[in-house]
């Protein structure tokens, strides 16, 4: 053993792997809490009569009325449109306008007003506003009116 020469070993520390990916934590959303956990926006355990965070903070605890599933909040065109009793299927002319005749009724509503002229001046903040004035004035009836407030 004199005569033979000993290897250097060095150790090679064994390579780190590719980091693991971790999916979030699975967590129940809270949908039908409390009106004070929404207001503080905050989770909110949905045990009833009293949630546990109002209970710890000495508040009163209430719950919102549930609708069925799949109801939804109704919104006011929702509201209007289902409590309507002026409501009527559209007469056959609304559906007969040939492809010219809407083609000419859209441009007619797109003329700029008489006295304007599109460029300096008429920004696209104006080319929007003349448009709305046209358009609700041309084309909501006294049902969209009503259906617009």
């Amino acid at each position: 053993m004199q005569g033979q020469i000993m290897p250097f070993r060095v150790k090679i520390p064994p390579r780190p792997e590719a980091r693991t990916y971790h999916s979030r934590r699975p967590h129940r959303k809270s949908r039908a809490g409390c009106a004070k956990c929404k207001q503080r926006r905050v989770k909110c355990d949905e045990t009833r009569p009293h949630c546990r965070k109002c209970q710890k903070l000495g508040i009163d605890c209430t719950y919102e009325a549930i609708l069925p599933v799949g109801c939804g909040n109704l919104n006011g065109v929702t509201h209007f449109i289902k409590h309507a009793p002026c409501l009527t299927a559209p007469d056959a002319s609304a559906y007969s306008m040939s492809l010219r005749a809407v083609s000419t009724s859209i441009d007619d509503i797109l003329r700029v007003k008489p006295g304007r002229v599109v460029g300096d001046g008429f920004s696209n903040l104006d080319t929007l506003r003349h448009f709305q004035d046209v358009v609700t004035s041309t084309v909501i009836s006294k049902f969209g009116r009503e259906l617009s407030k």
